[in-house]
C-alpha cells in the first residue's frame, strides 16, 4: 500500500463536487402545467448550485408557491449562501451573477464586490446582530426579509449570526491569504493529483484550470486581474 493522503487546507466543502442539479425536473415529473405549492430540502447543502438549478428549472407557466429550506454545518458554508442570496435578491439579474460568480469561485474580489457585499449583507445582517444582543444564545434567533415576491429567512443562534458577520467583516492581508492559498492549490505533494486532473482535459482546458490555481480568480484569459486585490472573506475559514 502506498503512502497515506495528506490532508490540506480547511476540511470545508465551498464547492460542490459534481454538477447542479435540477431535483424537481417538473417537466419529467409532474408535468410542465403542475401548479401545486412545493417544499423543497437541500440538507447539508453545501454551496447554493443545486436550489439554483432547480428554482431556475421551473416552467415560466409556475404560478404556485416554493419553499426551499438549506441546511449545513458548516458556518462558513451558510455565510457564503447567505451573502450570495441576498445579492441575488437585491440587484438586478445581471450585475448580481457577476458579484455571485466572484463570491462563490474566486479568491480575490474587485473593491466595489465588497462594497456590494457591505451594502447588501453586511449591513442587514449587523442590524440583527444588535437588535439580538441580549438574547439568549441557546435559542434559534430567526430574521425574514422580504423581496418583492420572494422571503428570505435565516435561523441561527446569536453566536452562530455573530460568526456570520465576523466573517462578512473580515478585512485580512491580501499577501497573507494568497501565502495560505497557494500553499493548498499548488503544493508540491500535490502534483501528481492536479497532474491526474489536468490530463482528461483539452488543452485549452489546461491553460485556464493552471491559471485559476495560479491567480485563484475565475475569469477569462484575457482579463486584467489588477482590480481583483481585496481578498473574498467569504472563502477565508472561520476559527
Amino acid at each position: 500500500s502506498g503512502p497515506e493522503s495528506q490532508p490540506f487546507g480547511h476540511p470545508t466543502y465551498l464547492w460542490g463536487n459534481i454538477s447542479a442539479i435540477d431535483v424537481l425536473n417538473l417537466g419529467k415529473n409532474e408535468g410542465e402545467m403542475y401548479g401545486g405549492d412545493l417544499d423543497v430540502l437541500f440538507a447539508a447543502s453545501g454551496d447554493p448550485r443545486n436550489l439554483m438549478s432547480t428554482v431556475n428549472g421551473l416552467p415560466d407557466t409556475y404560478g404556485g408557491t416554493m419553499t426551499c429550506v438549506l441546511n449545513d454545518k458548516y458556518i462558513n458554508v451558510v455565510a457564503r449562501n447567505i451573502v450570495m442570496l441576498l445579492i441575488a435578491a437585491q440587484l438586478p439579474p445581471a450585475e448580481a451573477a457577476e458579484v455571485i460568480l466572484h463570491v462563490w469561485y474566486s479568491a480575490r474580489l474587485i473593491r466595489g464586490m465588497l462594497t456590494v457585499i457591505d451594502d447588501y449583507v453586511r449591513k442587514p445582517v449587523a442590524d440583527v446582530v444588535f437588535k439580538i444582543k441580549d438574547k439568549s444564545d441557546k435559542v434559534l434567533q430567526s430574521k425574514n426579509w422580504t423581496f418583492g415576491p420572494a422571503d428570505i429567512t435565516l435561523r441561527l443562534t446569536k453566536s452562530q449570526w455573530k460568526t456570520v458577520l465576523a466573517i462578512i467583516d473580515a478585512k485580512p492581508d491580501l499577501s497573507k491569504t494568497e501565502e495560505e492559498r497557494r500553499k493548498v492549490v499548488l503544493t508540491p505533494h500535490r502534483l501528481d493529483c492536479r497532474d491526474r486532473e489536468l490530463i482528461n482535459l483539452p488543452g485549452f482546458g489546461r491553460l485556464c484550470s493552471a491559471r485559476f490555481r495560479e491567480t485563484g480568480v475565475l475569469a477569462t484569459l484575457a482579463w486584467s486581474l489588477e482590480h481583483f486585490d481585496c481578498p473574498n472573506p467569504s472563502v477565508i475559514p472561520s476559527t
